[in-house]
Formats: structure tokens, sequence, C-alpha cells
């Protein structure tokens, strides 16, 4: 015959058990923090937050974060201080310090700063090629320069906002981006090569032979700056200054 379980005795079980604990001081742990001892990612941690209030009590309190400071080397949090109480924000007031991983100290190397004035110059040639294009009767092209900058603007600025440190894949990352940004424009650009042939001359070669230039570690050439761009001193860029609305 089988055992028939009593669930009043059970309920009740437990809650002279959960005073049991209480009373000896010994807190139960929340199941989701049991969950995350096992997770390092913060942006996981900042995810499972916004479920509910009692999660995102339980994870912004959580080990994770202070073993996160001392692994950084921040400074511990002062309990009288109106912003900085607990160590996730420490973690917040140090982001900027930060890789793009959230784990480590962020270092801008000299090859990335190379890169990034590199990508600069094509983003700037970009800007000026739409400026043309926009009179053009055909929109197509005026669009398309516009996209090609797009696709540009996003990897310049990973680059100036995204530090990356000594354990993460520095440049390799962003070479990957470079080849499939080529691959995307030889994509798109299939029908214009038959269409207008001035307009493949003019900016899809242009554009793209420079992103080759980048990957093979060479100087950015465009005959409309004046032919090589060595610094931000030359004279056809004077500043670099955006404008991409």
């Amino acid at each position: 015959m089988s055992k028939r379980i009593n669930f009043a005795a059970v309920t009740t079980f437990a809650s002279k058990k959960q005073k049991v604990d209480n009373e000896s001081n010994n807190e139960i742990p929340h199941p989701i923090s049991l969950v995350f001892n096992y997770v390092d990612d913060p942006y996981m941690f900042v995810d499972a937050s916004m479920v509910c209030r009692a999660w995102r009590k339980e994870l912004d309190a959580h080990i994770f974060w202070k073993n996160l400071v001392e692994h950084l080397d921040f400074e511990s949090p002062n309990p009288r201080s109106r912003k900085y109480k607990t160590y996730k924000s420490i973690i917040a007031k140090n982001a900027k310090k930060l890789c793009y991983c959230k784990r480590n100290i962020g270092e801008k190397n000299n090859d990335l700063k190379i890169i990034e004035f590199k990508i600069g110059i094509i983003r700037e040639y970009c800007n000026d090629r739409a400026e043309f294009y926009r009179t053009w009767l055909t929109p197509c092209y005026y669009e398309f320069v516009l996209k090609i900058r797009d696709w540009v603007r996003d990897i310049d600025e990973q680059l100036e906002y995204k530090k990356r440190c000594d354990l993460c894949d520095n440049e390799e990352s962003i070479y990957e981006q470079i080849h499939t940004l080529i691959k995307d424009i030889y994509k798109e650009n299939r029908c214009f090569d038959r269409v207008n042939k001035f307009f493949n001359r003019d900016v899809i070669k242009v554009v793209v032979r420079n992103l080759y230039n980048i990957l093979n570690d060479r100087f950015i050439y465009i005959e409309k700056f004046g032919g090589v761009v060595k610094s931000e001193n030359h004279p056809y860029i004077p500043y670099l200054v955006y404008d991409d609305d």
C-alpha cells in the first residue's frame, strides 16, 4: 500500500524549519542567487535583475560584484556615500575604464588607434560622397552611400568607445568585421556595377581598396583628399568632425 503524503504536515514542517533558521540567523539563500553562483557574465546579472524586484534585490547584492571589484582593484564601496554604497555601483562608476567584456581594465593600444584613424578617414569620405550624390535624380546611389557610411560608423564607434583588454581579441574581431563589410558592399553593389560605372569607380572601389589597405597595414589613399593620408594634420582632413545626420 502506497504511503500518502500529508501536505499540511509538510507545510507545517517547512514553516517550523524557517522559524528555526530565522532564530539562528541563518538566512536561507534565494534560489536565483544559488543559480548565479555559477555565472560570471555581468550582462546576465543585469538582464536577470530586470525580471522582478526580488531577483534584482538578490542579484544586486550578489558576491559576484564584490569579487569583480577586488579583481579589478577598484575602491571599496562607502556606506556613507549617496551613490556608491554597493559593489555593483562601483562597477557602474568605473564602467568607462573597463574593456567591453566588463571583466578587465580596458586598454587602447596603438594598433587600434591607427585603425580607428583610418576608419575615420573612410567615414569622412563617405560623408563627402553623400553630399555629392544627394543632388542626383536617382536616390538609390545616395541611399547606398549612406548605408556604407553607417556600416563604417558601426566599426568606428566600437574602436572609439569600446576599449579592449589584453585577454580579448583586440584586432582580430575588428578585422573580421572589416572583411564582413567588404562582402556586404560587394553584395549590395551587384546591381550598381552594371548601371553606373562612375559610381562604382567613385565610391565602391575607393572604399573597398582602402579597407584592404587597413587589413594589409597600408596608408589610406584617397585621390579627392590629395592622395596618401597619414595623419590628422593632413590639409584635406582638418578635424574629422562627423555630421552623419
